[in-house]
């Protein structure tokens, strides 16, 4: 069963990944029914109907729901465990901080990313940002809603993935004292 869903999981996550990239503002979705050009996404008319959902709702965000994929994967991997750098979570603790990153991820795009978003033909953030950014950017002002909302990022990304920042941070130092030792011998 572990392996069945791993595989399922494997194939939603490239699928996923595969109309999001291929998705393009001529193709039929949601919220526009299309100029009635040959489908440019390579998922064909469910692809191109979901990319469109996807980045309608949640903007450049929605590959978060890639990575959700990839640390499903991770945790129906047996072996993880033995990885220094990530820890298992509980699935509701997990699902929680994925919550929080989606947020934050949205919010931080619909305030700071435009450019991006306008020329892929999407709103920055989507629609969940363009929501949470009106209700926190008024609240917390423009730098004060950047600096909380990059805080729940990391913090939501600690709690989704199990990453360990200290533990980040102790294999970069590592890594720069390994790298200024080797340069100073040579």
């Amino acid at each position: 069963m572990r392996e069945a869903a791993w595989i399922v999981l494997a194939a939603a996550g490239i699928y996923l990944a595969l109309v999001l990239a291929t998705f393009s503002r001529s193709d039929p979705g949601p919220s526009f029914s299309g100029s009635g050009a040959p489908l440019v996404n390579k998922g064909g008319m469910m692809g191109a109907w979901l990319a469109d959902a996807f980045y309608y709702v949640f903007g450049m965000s929605a590959w978060w729901w890639v990575a959700l994929a990839v640390v499903c994967i991770l945790r129906l991997y047996r072996r993880v465990e033995r990885w220094e750098l990530l820890s298992r979570r509980t699935l509701a603790l997990s699902l929680t901080g994925f919550v929080l990153v989606l947020a934050a991820s949205c919010t931080l795009e619909a305030m700071r990313l435009h450019g991006p978003a306008q020329a892929a033909g999407f709103a920055a953030g989507g629609a969940v940002g363009t929501v949470l950014a009106s209700g926190i950017g008024p609240l917390l002002g423009f730098t004060g809603a950047t600096l909380v909302l990059l805080a729940v990022l990391a913090g939501g990304l600690a709690i989704f993935t199990g990453l360990s920042w200290m533990r980040v941070a102790e294999l970069t130092g590592a890594g720069l004292e390994w790298a200024y030792s080797a340069a100073r011998h040579r």
